[in-house]
């Protein structure tokens, strides 16, 4: 069988572009230090490439999610102790004044119970990245509203977060 100068002339071309390609290919992954850059290298691998950034990105928002629910309760204990602490302060004068009496001593007392009030009910309206922190799930809404006395404008929801 006799080749023609025709039929070489086609296939060293054909060779030098099958090369030509695997050159692309090859400067291609080196260039972005990816051994798939589109789906056609690899399906298979590119499945897999899909279903490992599912699950970075998953971990990724479960580590948001904990990091969120870790400022929170840090907040929320902080607040907690601070409220604590006030009532600690309101039974020690209610304690001074039961045997007392002094009108003026009692009045005093009264001033100051009243100025621990109004520190607990500054810090139950306490904010938390825009949020009130003890609202429940109406974050919104301020729970303690002064002009509202002693009503709880918020709901007994709770804040949950999947971690």
């Amino acid at each position: 069988m006799r080749v023609t100068n025709r039929q070489f002339v086609n296939l060293v071309a054909r060779n030098v572009n099958i090369s030509s390609q695997r050159l692309l290919k090859a400067q291609e992954r080196l260039a972005t230090m990816k051994r798939i850059n589109r789906p056609s290298d690899d399906p298979i691998g590119m499945n897999r490439v899909l279903e490992y950034r599912r699950k970075v990105a998953s971990a990724e928002q479960y580590i948001r999610n904990i990091d969120t629910a870790t400022i929170r309760v840090e907040a929320t204990v902080c607040n907690l102790e601070d409220v604590h602490e006030l009532l600690r302060q309101a039974r020690d004068i209610a304690a001074s004044q039961a045997s007392a009496n002094d009108p003026t001593g009692r009045i005093t007392a009264a001033r100051q119970i009243a100025n621990i009030h109004d520190q607990v009910r500054d810090i139950a309206n306490t904010r938390l990245g825009g949020s009130y922190l003890f609202a429940g799930h109406a974050t919104d809404t301020r729970p303690f509203p002064k002009d509202k006395g002693e009503i709880y404008e918020g709901d007994s929801g709770s804040i949950e977060t999947i971690v």
